[in-house]
């Protein structure tokens, strides 16, 4: 499949991929790489008290002084059926702990290594997926990102595992799209707002998707039109973790590969722009934890230093959002039922 625009209703679906990408995947599906042994350091800080079964679907997150999205994310997960937190602290010291240690549902942990040094929380995950147990669905996120699907308020995600399995799809697919506030650009977070209703605004157009070797690729939307960013935009949030899984290749690249060509019947909405985001990328600049010395972050520090207020709302792409039905109707997702 060469690039197209996206997004479509015709871009979306699981399609036969002929031999010669399948040999594509194959082949690099050889070159797998090995993760780097080393000491996490694991240990638990508080375990929550209420049941959870085998067969439900967990969450696992890391977090770094995130206390302003917990809240609304305990609160949205919930309502999609989640019983279980898996939460992976990373030296928070805004709150995060005292917070996430008096929630029943979730289990909290810290690493004797930070998020760099722990492959930039790849080890943190694949620790977590084996301690908790192989052969069981998993939701695999950051604390920014808001998995939504059709009717995803009165079907839970056991529902969806269900259908994913009768289609024989282990991993469900879902684009990272960006949202930004438009008229409530100086309005901040707190745990009784979910941040679509102040960040309410995304980039409808703009975007190119193929399907590369690795799985589908999707990049564009603000970060490509507001700063020249081409970051990989798809993840693979609801997966099946068993003996065959790595994340050797990264969050975007999870193995084995041809678990990667399923059809896209979820969005994440991801939120990184709020009116905090100087010192939210200053700190990230500082601290130097993530990819290639925070690369990304130089770049929209950049921006920023050049703009007292930075202006993210276009008239010709950006959109309001009005919820999980925009986007099928968009062609970002298709129906699951």
């Amino acid at each position: 499949m060469k690039h197209a625009h996206y997004p479509s209703r015709v871009s979306i679906e699981q399609r036969d991929r002929g031999y010669l990408a399948a040999a594509r995947t194959w082949r690099k599906e050889l070159k797998a790489s090995r993760l780097t042994s080393r000491e996490l350091g694991m240990h638990q800080i508080a375990a929550a008290t209420s049941s959870y079964s085998d067969d439900e679907v967990a969450v696992v997150v890391p977090v770094r002084n995130e206390r302003k999205f917990l809240g609304s994310f305990l609160t949205h997960y919930r309502r999609l059926g989640v019983t279980r937190f898996i939460v992976i602290d990373d030296q928070s010291s805004d709150g995060t702990v005292e917070y996430l240690s008096a929630q029943t549902d979730v289990d909290l942990w810290r690493s004797a290594v930070r998020y760099a040094d722990a492959q930039r929380s790849i080890l943190w995950r694949e620790w977590i997926f084996n301690h908790y147990g192989q052969n069981k669905w998993y939701l695999n996120l950051d604390v920014d990102e808001y998995l939504v699907y059709q009717h995803c308020y009165q079907r839970p995600l056991a529902d969806v595992v269900a259908r994913l399995v009768a289609k024989k799809q282990f991993r469900m697919p879902a684009p990272m799209i960006d949202f930004y506030p438009g008229q409530h650009s100086h309005a901040t977070l707190s745990d009784d707002c979910f941040p679509w209703e102040i960040a309410n605004q995304f980039d409808a157009t703009g975007y190119v998707i193929c399907q590369a070797s690795s799985g589908w690729s999707i990049k564009g939307g603000v970060r490509a039109r507001k700063f020249g960013l081409s970051n990989q935009l798809i993840k693979y949030p609801l997966t099946y973790w068993d003996a065959e899984c790595s994340l050797s290749e990264g969050i975007h690249k999870p193995r084995p590969l041809k678990r990667n060509f399923g059809t896209i019947h979820g969005v994440l909405m991801h939120f990184k722009f709020f009116s905090d985001l100087k010192p939210k990328v200053e700190a990230a600049v500082a601290d130097c934890q993530y990819f290639s010395n925070a690369a990304e972050y130089q770049v929209i520090a950049r921006a920023l230093a050049r703009s007292h207020e930075l202006q993210l709302c276009d008239d010709h792409q950006s959109a309001v959002y009005t919820g999980p039905d925009q986007l099928i109707e968009l062609g970002f997702m298709k129906e699951l039922w």
